[in-house]
């Protein structure tokens, strides 16, 4: 990349020393040739607030300043949960925004085992805050074990079925 911003700048020298290409035009030239087009937010934004698509403006930013922690797809970002306060037209990094929260620490939720015969339901407490498609972990209510699931609304989490299902089942049933 270094080497083809040489290589335009070199080519905008040759032009002004012509005289086909006057300075001023010459350095608006060379630095839109060294800036790429990114998504960045178009009002500032706390943590917690979630990104629709009228809070996405595209920025000029350099393109040398462009890494692999920058979001680049305008898409990836509506429905994201901002982490950190944002300020408005500064690219995002994918470390400042998450998915939404849907279930904090220490939240009561219900708990679903489901099987090719039944599906049972218990109470758990989350261990971690997660949002949805996220896998946290979950205290059983009535029996203190830790399982893990994924997170499917604000108020339920489906305990995955392996060969820790019969296990688990039992655990979830009334008395254990």
């Amino acid at each position: 990349m270094q080497n083809t911003s040489s290589i335009r700048r070199l080519a905008v020298a040759a032009l002004i020393i012509l005289g086909t290409l006057s300075p001023a035009a010459a350095q608006q030239k060379a630095a839109k040739a060294d800036m790429t087009m990114v998504p960045g937010l178009a009002r500032a934004l706390m943590p917690g607030e979630i990104i629709g698509a009228s809070d996405i403006a595209w920025v000029s930013w350099p393109t040398q300043q462009i890494t692999q922690t920058i979001i680049t797809d305008g898409d990836g970002l509506i429905g994201r949960a901002v982490r950190r306060p944002m300020p408005a037209n500064v690219p995002v990094r994918f470390s400042d925004v998450q998915r939404p929260v849907l279930i904090k620490r220490g939240a009561i939720v219900t708990m679903i085992v489901k099987t090719p015969d039944m599906t049972l339901t218990t109470s758990g407490r989350a261990q971690e805050n997660g949002g949805e498609g996220d896998l946290i972990r979950l205290t059983n209510t009535n029996s203190n074990r830790t399982v893990s699931g994924v997170v499917l609304s604000a108020r339920d989490v489906m305990v995955s079925s392996s060969q820790e299902t019969s296990r688990r089942v039992a655990d979830l049933a009334p008395g254990h």
